[in-house]
C-alpha cells in the first residue's frame, strides 16, 4: 500500500515533524503491510519506527428475494451474512422492516439495500432492484341493464384483457365480445374479470331478461300462448298456435348469437309442424302476430 504524509510544519522547539496521514491499500491486496516512518530533526538526529498494517477484504454480501411483488402484499427477503441492516432508497411505493420484510404500497419500483459490517467494521451493500404492482382494474361494464327474452344486447367495457362471464346463463348468457343473450325471464349478473400476476379483479353489471310484448320492457304472460313440443328434442318439433289469437304469425329461430336458421310463415289455430337441421344447443323461437310477440326456448339434444 501507500502511505501518504502532509507536509511538514514548524513546533515550538524549533524542530520539524509531521502532522497526520493516512494509508491507502493497493487494490486487490489482503494481508499484512509493513512501512517505516523515518524522522530527521534540524539538528540530524534521526528516528525510525515500523508499522504493520492488516488489510482486511470487504465482505461478500448478497440479497436473495422476489424481484416483483404486489401491493398490498408482504414479502420475506434473505441477506447474506446475516446480521445486516435493510433499507430501501426511497419510501414512496414500499416499505421494508428490520426483519427483511418489505410491504408494497402503491405500484412502482424500489431498490432494496442489504448493509453489512463485519467485526473489522469493514462495511459492504448489496443491492436488489423491486417492482411493485397492483391488482390490474377491471373498468366498468356500459350498455343497457335489459333485454328481451330470445333478443340479444351488446355490452363494452372500460378495461381490456378480460374474461365476460354470466352469474346464471339459464337467464342470460354473454359472449366473448360482451353479447348478452336472453335465455329465461329474471336478474343476472354480467361479471367482466381481468387477471394479472397478483390476481384478478371483477365488475359487475345487473340486467334483467323479460318476456317482451312489442315495443315493450314490461314483462308480459300471456294466457293463451303458443306452445313448442316436444322440448327438448331431436330435431322434429310442432308449434300449437292458439285458435283465440286470431291471424296470421311468422315464426323465426335464431341461435344464442341472434344469427337466423329457420323462417316461415302460419296461421292461428293450426299447428305447425317443423324440423331444423342444426347441432344440439339452445335456440330461440320467435313468434311474431299483429300486436303480439312471443319467444319459446327451444333444446335440441
Amino acid at each position: 500500500g501507500t502511505l501518504i504524509m502532509p507536509p511538514t510544519v514548524t513546533s515550538i522547539g524549533g524542530h520539524r515533524m509531521p502532522s497526520g496521514g493516512w494509508y491507502i491499500h493497493t487494490p486487490g491486496f489482503t494481508g499484512l503491510d509493513t512501512f517505516a516512518i523515518l524522522v530527521t530533526s534540524d539538528y540530524g538526529d534521526t528516528d525510525q519506527r515500523f508499522y504493520v498494517v492488516d488489510v482486511h477484504p470487504l465482505p461478500t454480501v448478497s440479497v436473495t428475494g422476489s424481484d416483483t411483488i404486489c401491493a398490498p402484499g408482504a414479502y420475506s427477503y434473505t441477506g447474506a451474512p446475516p446480521g445486516g441492516i435493510w433499507s430501501l432508497s426511497s419510501v414512496s411505493v414500499a416499505t421494508v422492516n428490520a426483519a427483511g420484510v418489505m410491504n408494497g404500497l402503491s405500484a412502482g419500483r424500489d431498490t432494496l439495500i442489504y448493509r453489512y459490517t463485519d467485526i473489522y467494521s469493514c462495511s459492504q451493500s448489496a443491492i436488489k432492484p423491486v417492482d411493485i404492482i397492483t391488482l390490474p382494474s377491471p373498468g366498468l361494464i356500459n350498455g343497457s341493464d335489459s333485454v328481451c327474452f330470445g333478443s340479444t344486447g351488446a355490452l363494452t367495457h372500460t378495461a381490456t384483457g378480460g374474461v365476460w362471464m354470466s352469474s346464471n346463463p339459464a337467464i342470460g348468457s354473454v359472449s366473448t365480445t360482451g353479447i348478452v343473450t336472453g335465455t329465461g325471464a329474471g336478474a343476472v349478473t354480467i361479471w367482466y374479470i381481468v387477471s394479472g400476476s397478483c390476481g384478478s379483479d371483477t365488475a359487475r353489471f345487473s340486467l334483467t331478461v323479460y318476456h317482451c310484448g312489442l315495443g315493450t320492457t314490461a314483462l308480459q304472460q300471456s294466457i293463451l300462448k303458443p306452445e313448442i313440443f316436444p322440448n327438448p328434442g331431436r330435431g322434429s318439433f310442432t308449434i300449437k298456435l292458439p285458435a283465440e289469437t286470431n291471424g296470421a304469425a311468422d315464426v323465426t329461430v335464431t341461435d344464442v348469437q341472434g344469427r337466423t336458421i329457420f323462417s316461415t310463415g302460419a296461421f292461428t289455430g293450426k299447428d305447425l309442424p317443423f324440423r331444423l337441421d342444426a347441432p344440439a344447443g339452445v335456440y330461440f323461437v320467435r313468434i311474431t302476430q299483429s300486436e303480439t310477440n312471443y319467444v319459446l326456448r327451444l333444446v335440441i339434444e
